[in-house]
């Protein structure tokens, strides 16, 4: 659009660009949509070791040599270095992916000077026994957060709180992207002929984020365990059962496949190939305040959820209808499996029909009010 033709926005963020980082990901989608209204989109990065950005056009690399050195960065020793590329940029707005507290206020601090809005992207509101980072966690969100120009956020979660809060800048709401409508969708089997329902989880299983132990406990308590087929991506055999010891004889028992860690094609591959996605959190804070980029991928490929009920999730899956919303209870996941075991082929594909209607996460759906965010700040 001609109205944004000269303006121009800097992300800092501190990671790799990857396929497979969801962060990066986020950004990445995010700059296209900044695109397709007209703004012009930077980047400036702070990673450990070298940063692959020969895709990503506009990208300032630092690279840093040690997690020490890193760790000074995040605690602002090397602020000046940033204002200086920005200089160079000659941005209109920085936009602030995740970042610690100390970094937002020196940003804050010198935006008149230098002539930026600030804008932060918050995506997250960890909860943690580390003192330091609680310190950190604490001044970001409940003080800070509220001195800036304007926030983007990945839920309602999170917007209703600063709305509640009376945040006085400018509030943006935007989930995870998707850039095209489908990648492939999974074809829909009439005939029912394999002799199993597969899963797919594809993430970083944890005990406070993640939870597919839980799932595999149900499959592990179903009545037709060996019905079930479950591959996961993101995590080794050895690594999970690190986290979750006492699963080693379960894992044994039920037909489950650990990937490990592969591209974002050939997971999409491996979803023309199952029936569900499995996404299980708890009904927490820090998980109702960010949002499963792995969502995204269903939609994409058309495949249907179990997922218990968390964030925004119930705003985008309807449970019987086109994908199933459970309660963080073994025993119901239990229940559910056994009456899937059940199910005739036309149930499934009735579900995988009815998700692979829509995708309420493309770009376009959330243009008007992103530009308005814009019109807003850069225009005030």
């Amino acid at each position: 659009m001609k109205k944004f033709e000269n303006k121009k926005v800097t992300y800092i963020c501190f990671f790799q660009f990857s396929d497979t980082n969801p962060a990066s990901q986020r950004v990445l989608r995010n700059s296209t949509l900044f695109n397709k209204i007209g703004i012009n989109t930077s980047f400036i990065t702070v990673s450990l070791g070298n940063n692959n950005q020969k895709f990503v056009k506009n990208s300032t690399n630092i690279e840093v040599k040690s997690p020490f050195i890193l760790l000074l960065h995040r605690f602002g020793f090397f602020f000046f270095r940033y204002l200086k590329i920005l200089k160079n940029e000659k941005s209109e707005a920085i936009i602030l992916y995740n970042f610690p507290s100390i970094l937002i206020f020196l940003f804050n601090t010198f935006k008149k000077i230098y002539k930026y809005k600030v804008i932060l992207d918050i995506t997250e509101w960890y909860e943690t026994p580390n003192i330091l980072k609680k310190i950190d966690v604490f001044l970001r969100m409940r003080f800070l957060s509220f001195f800036v120009d304007g926030l983007i956020v990945i839920s309602n979660f999170l917007y209703k709180y600063f709305e509640l809060h009376k945040y006085k800048g400018k509030l943006l709401i935007l989930p995870p992207l998707s850039i095209k409508s489908q990648i492939e969708l999974k074809k829909i089997n009439y005939s029912r002929l394999q002799k199993r329902v597969k899963f797919i989880y594809a993430g970083n299983p944890s005990k406070i984020k993640d939870n597919i132990n839980i799932f595999l406990n149900a499959v592990y308590n179903s009545i037709n365990r060996s019905y079930f087929s479950t591959l996961i991506f993101g995590i080794t055999k050895k690594d999970y059962v690190k986290l979750h010891p006492y699963q080693k004889h379960i894992i044994d028992k039920i037909n489950v496949r650990f990937y490990g860690k592969v591209s974002k094609p050939a997971i999409y591959k491996n979803f023309k190939k199952v029936d569900f996605q499995i996404i299980i959190r708890k009904n927490i804070r820090v998980n109702n305040a960010g949002f499963p980029t792995k969502l995204i991928d269903s939609f994409e490929c058309g495949v249907p959820v179990i997922s218990t009920y968390f964030s925004d999730i119930s705003s985008y899956l309807v449970d019987n209808y086109n994908s199933y919303l459970i309660e963080f209870n073994t025993a119901e996941i239990t229940k559910l499996l056994n009456n899937i075991a059940n199910f005739s082929s036309s149930k499934i594909n009735y579900l995988t029909l009815n998700l692979q209607k829509n995708n309420p996460f493309l770009i376009d759906n959330f243009f008007n009010q992103t530009k308005r965010f814009f019109d807003f700040l850069l225009f005030d």
